[in-house]
């Protein structure tokens, strides 16, 4: 300045300046300390960045998680098998679309009942044999009305 003084130094731009500096600093303390922690927990891993992408996930069916409006997810089926969604036994396993395919699940089929007929020949002969006589007296009964 001309008169010699000093310019004016607007303070909130140099609070902003010193929190963004302070900010930067601490960032940078997380990611050493990040890389100290991942070297000593994961050695095949060499930096925080390859954590990180490790661990993310993108949401949707083929992830391996199951999320909403998915019944499964790749090979994880939350414990349901065919037996648990009502058949009898069988594999259970997820398409591509995150729904059970349930193809190789199956319900046994139970043998034909028996129809209840007589066991034996001489059932069958005395089932035979009461059947005409009943039908012998019928007759006998109506030819013995007409004929007299």
């Amino acid at each position: 300045m001309p008169d010699g003084s000093l310019p004016k130094v607007n303070r909130k731009a140099t609070n902003v300046t010193r929190v963004t500096i302070f900010a930067l600093g601490v960032l940078s303390l997380v990611l050493v300390v990040l890389s100290i922690l991942s070297i000593r927990l994961y050695p095949s891993i060499q930096s925080p960045a390859q954590v990180i992408m490790m661990t993310a996930v993108v949401p949707g069916c083929g992830n391996g998680l199951i999320e909403a409006n998915e019944e499964c997810d790749g090979s994880e089926l939350a414990n349901a098998t065919c037996q648990s969604i009502g058949f009898d036994d069988g594999t259970l396993s997820c398409t591509k679309s995150c729904l059970y395919n349930v193809t190789a699940c199956f319900n046994n089929i139970p043998a034909p009942a028996t129809p209840n007929l007589p066991q034996t020949e001489s059932e069958t002969d005395t089932t035979l044999t009461s059947m005409l006589s009943f039908f012998s007296a019928v007759v006998s009964y109506i030819t013995g009305m007409f004929i007299q």
